[in-house]
Formats: C-alpha cells, sequence, structure tokens
C-alpha cells in the first residue's frame, strides 16, 4: 500500500470486507451515497485495486483489518457532540444509544460543561 489511509477509508474498508453494500455502509455511517462513492474511489486508487472485491481481499491479505480495528475503537471510544449553549463541541457525559423517529441511530447524552442535553445523529 503506496499511500496512508484515512480513518474514514480505514471504516469503509472494514464494512467492505465485511460485505456490505454502499446503502449499508451510508446508514451505518450516517453519510450520503455520494460519499461513500467518492471515499471508495479514492481507496480503490490508494489500494491499486478495480473494484470492492479486490479490495477486501487486499485488506484481507494485508492484514489491514487488525490495525483498522485498533484505530477506530481508540476513536470510538469518546462520543462528542456540538453543545448549542455552550458554543462549542464537548465529550457527551452519560452517552445512551437511542433511535430517533426517522429510525436513524443517534446518541443522547448531557453536556459535562454546562449540564445542557447534546444530541449526536449517528451510532456510539
Amino acid at each position: 500500500m503506496s499511500a496512508k489511509l484515512t480513518t474514514r477509508e480505514l471504516e469503509i474498508l472494514k464494512l467492505l470486507t465485511e460485505g456490505k453494500s454502499n446503502r449499508e455502509i451510508t446508514v451505518e455511517l450516517n453519510i450520503k451515497d455520494q460519499t461513500v462513492k467518492n471515499i471508495l474511489n479514492k481507496l480503490f486508487l490508494k489500494l491499486g485495486v478495480t473494484n470492492r472485491t479486490q479490495a477486501a481481499v487486499k485488506a484481507i491479505k494485508e492484514n489491514i483489518g487488525s490495525r483498522m480495528a485498533i484505530k477506530i475503537k481508540k476513536e470510538d471510544t469518546m462520543a462528542t457532540a456540538y453543545c448549542m449553549k455552550c458554543r462549542k463541541k464537548v465529550e457527551i457525559k452519560n452517552p445512551t444509544q437511542i433511535t430517533l423517529k426517522n429510525d436513524r441511530p443517534a446518541v443522547q447524552g448531557v453536556c459535562p460543561v454546562c449540564g445542557t442535553k447534546v444530541l449526536r445523529v449517528g451510532k456510539l
């Protein structure tokens, strides 16, 4: 692998090796379909492959998945959201996974600075 992969590319590559479709990736990561397509194209160039199957095989052969899981776990330990009252991004105190009315996953909790309820759309 010639170029370093970004965290988002690693997340998508992980889901790709799990056999997820573009639509499933968009729902899981809470991003647009076109964003997934753009990232996949960049990923294919960096890995030197032409399709998702080759990318998944290369990731498994070169053991990219194990390094990827470690990187993602370190970053995912802290749930953050934007506090409207403090006007800054804060770590969510007592994060709880919820489902919104439109069936999208979200994380709800409290701002540790001012105690205001904060919400971030997406998984923990």
